[in-house]
């Protein structure tokens, strides 16, 4: 069966409405009442017609605005990439900005989760996007996790279970330790200061807070207790272990816990 137009009932309800009042209707009351019939009849037009083209107005202006804020978040990733690529410390800081949401969303699930990149030269997937896997600890029944990260900026983990560890980049090679004395202060503030800020930022971004400075200058971390220690980088002309007191309180004036226990010195923030 047709539908009626909204419209023609509404107008056919207002002529009879107007002629039951010219009909009936003597004197003062007239008027008013053919007033408040066209006043009616106007606000049934507006919801009929009127509201609906406000909504359908409002609906195209809010697709517009998500579509320019879409627009301008493409093209502030698309100058933090590029700004990435020219500026390895733009690169680096991106890389820990990725970390920290890793982690975040390990963390949700696994409060203890700590992992490491097993993909090779990561900062290139947080510049350009694509697919890495880390390897993770502290998640009950699952050893690695596929991350993917759009060039939208949308980023998600998926855990792994069961396959074979990815080849990963070799260890730094050991440098031999120094035979000569260094001071202590000078060592940090010309080579340890950089290395160490850089690596410990890194490292809290995947949910570590300590590490380990070895005799030979490599520095480890132990992903959970009881695992082997990987070394993540190595501190050139490391001070011999009879200075590791003064260096201890070299690294304690500069914000971070440090103790000299057996032959490592643990630094952690």
């Amino acid at each position: 069966m047709k539908q009626k137009n909204p419209m023609w009932t509404s107008t056919s309800i207002l002529v009879a409405a107007v002629l039951a009042v010219i009909a009936f209707v003597r004197g003062d009351w007239q008027i008013p009442l053919l007033v408040g019939a066209f006043a009616i009849w106007g606000l049934r037009v507006f919801l009929i017609l009127g509201l609906p083209a406000l909504r359908v107005r409002r609906n195209r202006w809010e697709q517009k605005r998500k579509g320019l804020e879409a627009e301008k978040d493409r093209k502030r990733a698309e100058a933090e990439r590029s700004a990435a690529e020219n500026d390895p410390e733009a690169a680096q800081a991106l890389l820990r900005h990725v970390n920290h949401r890793i982690s975040d969303q390990l963390k949700a699930l696994y409060p203890e989760a700590r992992w490491e990149w097993k993909t090779k030269d990561p900062a290139l997937l947080a510049i350009h996007g694509g697919i890495g896997r880390i390897r993770v600890y502290g998640v009950p029944g699952y050893e690695y996790a596929d991350v993917e990260l759009e060039q939208s900026g949308t980023l998600s983990c998926s855990l792994v279970k069961g396959l074979a560890e990815p080849t990963a980049e070799q260890d730094l090679p050991a440098q031999p330790p120094n035979q000569d004395d260094v001071d202590p202060q000078a060592w940090y503030e010309r080579q340890g200061r950089k290395t160490l800020e850089t690596l410990i930022a890194d490292l809290d971004s995947r949910g570590y807070h300590c590490l380990f400075l070895k005799e030979d200058g490599s520095i480890c971390v132990r992903p959970m207790e009881g695992d082997e220690e990987t070394v993540q980088d190595t501190l050139e002309d490391f001070p011999e272990k009879h200075l590791w007191d003064t260096l201890v309180k070299v690294l304690e004036d500069a914000g971070l816990a440090a103790a000299a226990r057996g032959d490592c010195i643990t630094v952690a923030w």
